[in-house]
């Protein structure tokens, strides 16, 4: 990633309360430096959660990024069935938030994660 570009992508906000799940994300734009630096403190993250409080419902008054986690990420589809499948690989936590948490980055998982994801 080259300094001075600007980066597209996502901010998603999940939730789940018993068998209900809730998906919210909306389409953001930032600049590469933001994340080059510790994006876990960086004003532009920071104020992400204030763009998502105009579209979600009961947003808790204060978000605060806590993880800064890197992956790589695979992804199949069944033609028949549209089932569908991720494997996240390579995954680390490249810095923490210390102002919450206490940790000695960069922490690398020792396993990946798969999900499946079906039409039933």
């Amino acid at each position: 990633m080259k300094p001075g570009k600007t980066v597209c992508g996502f901010l998603e906000l999940k939730r789940r309360v018993g068998v209900l799940r809730q998906k919210e994300r909306i389409e953001v734009s930032l600049s590469s430096q933001s994340l080059l630096d510790n994006p876990l403190k960086n004003k532009e993250i920071m104020e992400l959660p204030v763009l998502m409080k105009q579209t979600a419902e009961n947003l808790p008054e204060m978000l605060a990024p806590m993880l800064h986690i890197q992956y790589n990420r695979y992804r199949f589809v069944d033609p028949q069935s549209a089932s569908r499948v991720s494997l996240d690989t390579d995954i680390c936590c490249l810095n923490v938030n210390d102002d919450y948490l206490a940790g000695f980055p960069p922490i690398f998982l020792d396993a990946g994660v798969m999900e499946f994801k079906g039409t039933n």
